[in-house]
């Protein structure tokens, strides 16, 4: 099977801040990457259209959301944020770590802040209520979140430096590792798995390549800008039973 290493970027998660004004420290910026359409994204990178806040990234509600086609209307009263996109209506209040998600009570990790006149909220909150999934990696001198429709591989589900869990397979022309016969993937899949619990591990891939009883699902990991294209990891199913597991290292 002819193996075609595909580049995607995303992005993810969202916190909101509140009080008044004030200088940003560029340590506390992050690099959000954004899948707006098949394989084109859009970066925010140190600015403070990206914020680590207590351990979170946090982003102005309106200027990402709208990226999405979301409407959003303040209430000045009420000091809240009303979300609407299609049927769904997610309500923020200032100062509250309770929002309000279609008519269900749910809890943010940390309240809404007013930062240099705009609304901040949790990244992960926001992008999960567009439908986006949310990956994050740290490099030397940054820390990225990706926000895609993918659901993206991080740097230690293709560590293939443990010689007990993977293997090198072929050193030319293209190396590839596969899964050992005792090992077991970062996520805990082993060989014999069904088909149902790597999807529960790694979620859903548009990437399924099927004839006859095999199946074969296709993952790729999140990519650093400042890197080539990243790991791809391959799950061969027979009568969906896993059978093997590859995994193309970075270019």
């Amino acid at each position: 099977m002819t193996k075609v290493k595909i580049i995607f970027l995303l992005i993810g998660f969202l916190v909101i801040i509140l009080p008044v004004d004030r200088t940003i420290a560029k340590e506390n910026y992050c690099t959000i990457i954004i899948e707006s359409s098949f394989r084109n994204f859009e970066f925010w990178e140190h600015s403070d259209l990206a914020i680590v806040e207590d351990g979170y990234c946090i982003v102005p509600v309106r200027e990402f959301v709208e990226k999405f086609g979301c409407s959003v209307v303040w209430d000045n009263d009420e000091k809240s944020s009303l979300i609407k996109i299609h049927d769904d209506t997610l309500k923020i209040f200032t100062g509250s770590s309770e929002v309000t998600l279609n008519d269900r009570k749910e809890m943010m990790p940390i309240a809404p802040k007013i930062i240099n006149d705009r609304t901040y909220i949790p990244l992960r909150l926001i992008a999960e209520f567009i439908g986006r999934n949310v990956t994050w990696e740290h490099s030397k001198n940054n820390m990225y979140i990706w926000i895609s429709t993918l659901n993206l591989l991080s740097q230690r589900d293709v560590d293939v430096t443990n010689q007990e869990n993977y293997s090198l397979m072929n050193d030319d022309p293209a190396p590839f590792y596969s899964l050992n016969e005792s090992g077991v993937t970062a996520r805990g899949i082993k060989i014999g798995a069904t088909i149902d619990q790597v999807f529960s591990a790694y979620g859903d891939t548009p990437y399924n390549i099927s004839q006859e009883n095999k199946t074969t699902l296709v993952y790729y990991q999140a990519w650093f800008p400042e890197g080539g294209a990243g790991a791809i990891m391959y799950f061969d199913f027979c009568n969906n039973i896993l059978v093997g597991v590859d995994i193309d290292p970075p270019l």
